[in-house]
């Protein structure tokens, strides 16, 4: 399995894109036609990419080409955002990677240790089958020693393999508490403290209230721009009939005064919309100021939100990986077992028997040692199957990291 990066170009493209929607220093018109000459760039490179990334950055990008697709700009999340978002997808990509490099070669070199193990335990099963034959004609006298000598073995066999289960069992539980614990420990250095959200939520506060102060002016100077517009027309209106001597007697007289009346009240609109000329300047640069604090925080937060979430997949994966270790450790003890103890038992049985009766030594060698050959291919087989689990478990576990 290949998870592919989201291309350098295509997060370029769309944190451009990013910083054109929330530029409030260009004109509408400035954004709209650099927006329109990244729109055909980014859909191409978002179907170029698509299938080739993660679950979570196909449902990223699907979500941008959704927002361009629909020129639904005001949607698109702010730069520090996506730059967070592109960071956390490229941050858990490199992780699955690394996972998926180190994982074959161990299970390679286990499986190579495995075979090697079984294959002298396979010769050693020869070499007693030879062996039985060419001692036939041995003392008979020894054959309860070499009985009582099967028992033991057996006896040895059984102890170890309950003494491996519970062995297993314990670093099962203590390589979980390990984990566990490792993992709690980095998610809470990671998760962002009760401090930086406080100061995100103060920001936010100063923000909020920065923009209402600054909306607010800025309503009141739209306010009287609308009203200069129409004092303006007005006066236009009232020179050009009294220049075209539209009005005639005492009407003229009341025209003229209205017009001395609309200048004056033009000079005083233009004198209240210079006063808050300052003031929203002030305002604005105390908004642009509380948004950059904002973002800064943010960012903080977003960084360690990220670095959460990532140490959350890598103790899960972790958990994963250990239980499919567990197991295959496990079946390591029971071919070491047979290696050990099972062979030494049927030699010593072989041995015990012969000196009875030799048709029963010939039945009886070639019975036991062909069931020591199965117990050692089912050895075998169970050793691969275990591995087999362990790569799917681990291919398992990154699957459902990229999907979380």
């Amino acid at each position: 399995m290949k998870v592919n990066q989201i291309s350098a170009e295509l997060s370029s493209d769309i944190l451009a894109a990013s910083d054109l929607v929330h530029d409030q220093s260009i004109s509408e018109s400035e954004r709209g036609k650099k927006l329109n000459a990244l729109k055909s760039s980014i859909l191409e490179k978002i179907d170029a990419e698509n299938d080739a990334t993660s679950f979570a950055g196909r449902t990223y990008l699907e979500q941008i080409q959704k927002v361009i697709t629909n020129e639904e700009w005001a949607k698109l999340p702010p730069p520090t955002t996506v730059k967070n978002e592109l960071l956390a997808m490229r941050s858990l990509v490199a992780v699955l990677t690394s996972f998926e490099d180190d994982r074959s070669p161990m299970m390679e070199a286990i499986q190579r240790l495995l075979t090697e193990a079984l294959l002298k335990h396979l010769n050693s099963l020869s070499d007693a089958e030879v062996l039985s034959l060419s001692k036939q004609w041995g003392a008979a006298e020894i054959q309860f020693q070499k009985e009582k000598a099967s028992a033991e073995a057996e006896r040895q066999s059984s102890l170890m393999t309950a003494g491996i289960g519970i062995g297993t069992a314990g670093l099962s539980l203590l390589a979980k508490a390990v984990v566990t614990k490792v993992s709690n420990d980095k998610f809470k250095q990671a998760a962002p403290s009760e401090k930086e959200k406080t100061d995100l939520t103060g920001a936010m506060g100063e923000q909020s209230k920065a923009e209402f102060n600054l909306n607010t002016v800025s309503k009141e100077m739209s306010e009287i721009d609308d009203e200069l517009a129409k004092t303006r027309k007005d006066i236009s209106k009232l020179q050009e009939g009294i220049t075209k001597n539209e009005f005639t007697g005492p009407e003229r007289v009341s025209k003229q005064t209205e017009l001395n009346e609309k200048n004056l009240a033009l000079n005083d609109l233009q004198k209240r919309r210079d006063d808050l000329t300052p003031s929203y300047e002030r305002l604005k640069t105390d908004y642009e100021i509380a948004a950059k604090v904002t973002e800064r925080e943010r960012a903080k937060v977003d960084g360690k939100n990220a670095e959460a979430s990532k140490s959350v997949q890598e103790f899960r994966a972790l958990l994963d990986m250990s239980d499919s270790s567990m197991s295959v450790i496990q079946n390591i003890g029971k071919v070491i077992s047979v290696y050990l103890f099972d062979s030494k038992a049927s030699d010593e049985k072989i041995e015990s028997e012969k000196f009875g009766y030799l048709v029963s030594f010939f039945a009886s060698a070639l019975q036991n040692t062909q069931k020591s050959q199965g117990q050692a291919g089912d050895g075998l087989a169970t050793i691969r199957s275990s591995c087999d689990a362990t790569i799917q478990g681990a291919d398992s576990s990154i699957t459902y990291a990229i999907k979380a």
